[in-house]
């Protein structure tokens, strides 16, 4: 069989469209090179299942494992599509799902409480020979699951109910099935974090990586190794110790550890202003948090004794708050150089935060091990950027397909609209007033479909949702909005407003979509999404400009590039297929610096400038009002 026709056995359709056929040769050829392959492609090119035909080809040929890294579990639907496909082809590739034990757990009592106390729930359970769906799983014949298993859809959820109805553990299982499967889809903490307590059954020597959405790996790897604590957990614990420790002494010592932790964290709130703290970081010295914890002991001694009054009350397997700050100190006294401590706030709940500075540290092992690795996203930083902050040592072949050429000059109008900037010394009502009256303007003369507003901060956002006129009906992100409630607000009426944050829940990966047709016609960017600057990003530029060698490079990749990802992704919203046709606008005036409007003129085929409104909504307007060309 020729390497073309071996890919095209893996390929799940009939044709390849524009672009897969050299998609698909391009891993091939980059991980028989023993290369780290980069693919950088829009969305709806179809880049899964091109990136799995070159894979797969060259897994049969070498006896190699694929392992799917994914950053959310619905992220999982796209890789599983793609094999159930090849699976009606007639082409069987064995497959296995892994997601958290609490996920795929089947005794449903279990799912209702915080997961760390689930975690002793399963453990206990586990040890004890409690667990009849574990017991089950441990002795059963894996391959007459597998076979099983071969009648049934590749969704997890129906795999975990055709187990669960078997008395099997879908986790345990799934486990199992490692050893039996060619293609393994999980989270990236399962490669990527130190702090895994799971023995996951994976020989990196002999596995290739696809790494879906790349572009997110450094901050994944960062927040996967970092841990906090929060003034919630610390005040949960003074409650318990009042409650269950019964000797003077050992309550006392303990309360007085936690009360001094409270107290360091509360003093933030008395020197800085809630916005000055609000999603921030402000770096403290680790001396001064692991002082806090002298006489740790009596924090130790009255864990246990919690534990022992809780179980003597009745209850199985009783779980402590305590625990919490107990594996927070031990982490914290194991800090490498690589790490800093900082307090930071997140919707006025004071956290401490020890985070990882160098990905690096992580990664660069695991790169150096694996047998190959295929890094693919629709906004994949440059080169020099994810080799740093990867660590990657081996060669990169890259292949990016340009958005410009893939969506075509006719079916995109880009327009910079200089007179207005969220810049953080010209914020001022009078500011975001102007730009409530323009996004005002724009939502009643542009009624086709919906409009995505986006912009760099809630804080922003919520400002300038005050100056919108009444008339206006928009959809706002809040901490708790969820995509299906905007759907369904959007068929129900489909001319809103639609005000995100970048880089937000609503910026990734989803798909304003009804019955099948993408309703968002018009993106405006208001502000450029620069990261705000503070203590931790501020040490992670030290980290970049230290291994680049240049400052200016580093700041750039740090900040620059972070703002033109977000602005990326906005856009990618209304554009997810070569026949989309949208309207963007980019409202600042830094838009106009040279080394952004050269970026974006490059990534989007063209960019304009109206210095009026008048001129931004005609603009808008007759584009909008052009067929669409095919």
């Amino acid at each position: 069989m020729t390497t073309l026709s071996l890919i095209k056995k893996y390929f799940p359709y009939d044709s390849w469209r524009r672009f897969q056929r050299e998609i698909a040769e391009t891993v091939y050829d980059g991980l028989l090179n023993q290369e780290i392959v980069f693919i950088e492609a829009p969305t709806g090119i179809g880049k899964t299942c091109s990136v799995l035909a070159g894979a797969l080809a060259y897994a049969e040929e070498t006896d190699r494992k694929i392992v799917y890294l994914i950053r959310t579990k619905s992220e999982a639907q796209a890789p599983l599509r793609e094999i159930e496909r090849l699976r009606r082809k007639g082409t069987h590739v064995t497959c296995t799902v892994l997601r958290s034990r609490l996920d795929m757990c089947c005794m449903i009592e279990n799912k209702r409480v915080p997961y760390d106390e689930f975690l002793e729930e399963c453990r206990y359970l586990r040890y004890s020979n409690k667990c009849q769906y574990y017991v089950n799983a441990q002795k059963i014949d894996i391959e007459d699951v597998i076979s099983r298993l071969e009648d049934v859809d590749l969704d997890v959820e129906k795999i975990c109910t055709f187990l669960c109805s078997r008395c099997l553990c879908p986790y345990e299982i799934s486990k199992r099935m490692i050893e039996h499967s060619r293609v393994i889809v999980m989270t990236y903490h399962y490669i990527f974090s130190i702090n895994i307590t799971e023995n996951i059954p994976i020989d990196l020597e002999n596995t290739i990586l696809i790494i879906d959405e790349a572009h997110n790996l450094p901050n994944i790897i960062i927040d996967a190794n970092s841990f906090s604590i929060s003034e919630l957990t610390i005040k949960a614990c003074i409650n318990e110790v009042k409650k269950y420790v019964s000797n003077e002494d050992r309550k006392n010592d303990a309360l007085k550890i936690l009360k001094n932790i409270l107290s360091y964290m509360k003093r933030f709130k008395e020197e800085k202003t809630y916005d000055e703290l609000e999603r921030t970081y402000i770096q403290i010295e680790i001396s001064d948090l692991l002082a806090l914890f002298e006489g740790i002991e009596g924090l130790r001694d009255a864990y246990l004794e919690i534990l022992s009054r809780k179980r003597s009350s009745g209850l199985g397997v009783p779980f402590s708050y305590l625990s919490r700050v107990l594996e927070f100190h031990r982490k914290l006294s194991m800090l490498g150089t690589q790490f800093a401590a900082f307090v930071t706030c997140n919707e006025g709940i004071l956290e401490i935060s020890c985070r990882c500075l160098d990905p690096a540290v992580v990664s660069s092992k695991i790169f150096d091990k694996v047998c190959g690795a295929v890094l693919m996203s629709g906004t994949l930083p440059p080169v020099e950027y994810m080799r740093a902050m990867l660590g990657i040592n081996r060669p990169i072949r890259e292949m990016r397909i340009p958005f410009r050429e893939y969506v075509g000059p006719r079916n995109i109008v880009a327009i910079v609209y200089p007179d207005v900037t969220t810049r953080y010394t010209e914020r001022s009502d009078t500011m975001y007033k102007r730009i409530g009256e323009i996004l005002t303007r724009i939502y009643r003369e542009v009624e086709d479909g919906a409009i995505l507003s986006v912009f760099p901060s809630y804080t922003v956002l919520k400002t300038v949702r005050r100056y919108l006129d009444n008339d206006v009906k928009y959809i706002m992100e809040l901490s708790t909005t969820t995509i299906s409630q905007v759907i369904e607000r959007l068929r129900e009426d489909n001319h809103q407003l639609i005000m995100a944050v970048a880089g937000g829940k609503l910026m990734e990966g989803v798909e304003f979509k009804i019955d099948g047709k993408n309703i968002v016609k018009t993106v405006i960017i208001v502000g450029v999404p620069y990261p705000e600057p503070n203590d931790f990003l501020e040490l992670f530029r030290e980290v970049v400009s230290t291994r680049l060698g240049s400052s200016d490079l580093a700041w750039e990749l740090t900040y620059l590039w972070n703002a033109l990802m977000k602005v990326k992704q906005a856009i990618g919203r209304a554009v997810r297929s070569e026949h989309d046709r949208a309207s963007i606008i980019l409202m600042d005036k830094r838009y106009l610096d040279k080394r952004i409007m050269t970026i974006l003129k490059d990534y989007l085929g063209c960019l304009d400038v109206a210095y009026s409104v008048d001129e931004l909504v005609r603009r808008v307007r007759d584009f909008l009002s052009i067929k669409q060309q095919v």
